[in-house]
Formats: C-alpha cells, structure tokens, sequence
C-alpha cells in the first residue's frame, strides 16, 4: 500500500472515531431529536443561502478570466464539479482546480484558464481569511472568550494572511517562469513535457501580472464577490441556529463561521473533513458556551448540505463527456 493511500486510510478511521466518541458521549438519540426540530425547513436550507454563495464564488472566478468569458451556466457546472473533488480529495480545497482548468483549456487555451484558476483561487483564499479576520474582530465582545485565546487566534490568521499575500506578490513579480527554470538548472527531476513548456509558464506569468494590475478594478471586485460568498457562510449558521431554536447574537453566529473555516482550514488533510466538521463545532460551541449537542447537530446539518452539493458536482462529472461544452459569449 502506497504511503499517500495508507494516510488516507488513517485519517479517515480516526475521522470515524471521533465521530463515534462524539455520538457515544453526547447521545445519538439527543441529536436525532434535534434534526427532527428543524422540520421541513431544513431541507430548504440544503439549498438557500448556499446557492447564493455558489453564484457568487461563479462571478469572481468569471472575472479572472482574460479576453472573451464563459457562459455562467457552463462555469457554474464546473465550478460544482471542481468543489466535488476538492472536498473529495484531501489537498487543502485544490484536488479539483485543475479539473477546472482542464474544463475550460479547449476554449480559452490551457494557460489562460490555468491563470483563471490560480487567480481566483488566490483571490479566493485572500477573501476567506479577510472574512475569519472580520469574524474575529467582530467577536472580541463574547466573554466566554479568554484574551489569550482571541490573541493567539488573531495572530495566526494575520499570519496566514501575510502568507497570501506574499503568494500573490511573487505572482505579480513573475513566479512560474522562474521556478521551471530554477527546477531545470537545479538538475531536478522535471518532465520533458514541463521543460518544453517553459516559456508558456512566463506566459502565464504575465497573464497573472496583467489580472492584478491591468484589470484591477476586475481584480477588486472578484475580492468583493469571494468575501460576500464567505460571508454567506455566516447567514447560513444563523438560518441554522434559528431552526434549532437557539437564541444567538450576531457575532456568535459570526464567532461560529469563522472559527469553522479555520478549523476546516488547518485540518485539510482529512478526506471529506470526516470528524472534523462535526467535532470541530462541538469545541467552538464549548468554546462559547454553548449546547456542544446543538454543535454537533449543525455540524451534520453542514454535511448534509455538504453531501447534496457533492452530489451535483459528480452528476456534472458523470455526463461531462456528453454534455460539459464551456460556451463563450460572442
């Protein structure tokens, strides 16, 4: 068993072992009876706000690509196909980019819809963690959290954003024309088809370089869409919230977002986030002293929302053959 395939294994048993502790300590029962109070709606919410956020995140990947744009249908497909893999795949929320990028390679060419790829998701990511950062900001008021804890958590997201950033610079400088050449000077193991393809890789620089600063008013906006899409994420836990019946303000449910994003975040090795989901918001709901039995009834409520998109994503890879065609608009 290869070593990549036997971790998987691993870390998917220990995903079900929490699960099982969690079920074990908090009583299956107690958390059958809390789905079974959010009623009827709670099938409305498998698909509303989350659409919105699907759209959104649609529109800002739209706007990193160059020259003519894909149809929003078409996008909006592999946009879902791409989410199924990367939730799939444990590769930190990048298994299914370049299935993106293949989508769209034979209508705008490989490279400018890799550079749509890496674009968006760097903007992506830059968003994400803009949104944790007002999330914690916005949540310093809740008492059950002790300073040295908002410290700690503030300083490691101020952190990974400066990563981002760097990311984005070195782009901006030219990143993956240098690299293949660093790699092939370096006597590295680099495929001939990798080596042959170099000045692509300074084509694809420059069409990065020409996102964030010659169409920066695109690139601005697509940081606007991709944080109001996070930003959905917090409506969501508050439809969730209300459905259970649970009195909250809106920097808990703001708190709750946040931190769910850092924690899937951190812990992206885990195929599907198997455990980490619903144990994840156990200890954020302890952390704010709350009902750690309605944390883990949101967490499989998230799944379950979760579950149904993935389900429409590989209904998009199923019929791709026949039917997946990215149209550009004339």
């Amino acid at each position: 068993m290869k070593r990549p395939n036997a971790l998987k294994i691993i870390f998917s048993l220990a995903g079900l072992a929490v699960l099982y502790f969690l079920f074990q300590k908090m009583g299956a029962g107690n958390v059958a009876d809390r789905i079974y109070q959010m009623g009827w709606p709670l099938v409305l919410v498998l698909f509303f706000p989350i659409i919105v956020q699907h759209i959104l995140f649609v529109y800002g990947w739209r706007l990193a690509i160059p020259g003519r744009s894909a149809s929003f249908w078409s996008l909006f497909q592999v946009h879902l196909l791409g989410e199924a893999f990367n939730y799939i795949i444990p590769s930190g929320q990048m298994g299914g980019e370049p299935m993106k990028a293949f989508s769209l390679r034979r209508d705008i060419g490989g490279i400018p819809a890799l550079g749509s790829v890496i674009a968006a998701k760097t903007v992506k990511t830059i968003a994400m963690v803009l949104f944790i950062l007002a999330g914690i900001l916005l949540s310093v008021d809740l008492d059950p959290l002790s300073p040295e804890f908002k410290k700690t958590t503030l300083a490691s997201v101020l952190l990974f954003l400066s990563l981002c950033v760097l990311f984005l610079l070195l782009q901006h400088r030219g990143l993956f024309g240098p690299l293949a050449r660093f790699l092939e000077k370096r006597s590295f193991p680099v495929p001939a088809g990798f080596r042959n393809k170099i000045a692509q890789w300074d084509v694809l620089d420059a069409d990065l370089k020409e996102f964030y600063t010659g169409r920066k008013q695109k690139f601005l906006f697509s940081l606007f869409l991709f944080t109001a899409g996070w930003a959905v994420g917090f409506l969501e836990v508050s439809l969730f919230l209300h459905l259970l019946g649970v009195p909250s303000s809106l920097s808990t449910a703001l708190a709750i977002e946040a931190f769910s994003l850092m924690i899937n975040t951190a812990l992206f090795f885990v195929p599907g986030g198997l455990g980490t989901q619903e144990g994840g918001k156990v200890l954020i709901f302890q952390l704010l002293s709350l009902d750690p039995v309605t944390g883990l009834t949101l967490g499989l409520a998230r799944r379950m929302r979760e579950m149904t998109w993935v389900a429409f994503g590989l209904a998009v890879f199923v019929y791709w053959p026949l039917h997946m065609k990215v149209a550009s608009n004339k």
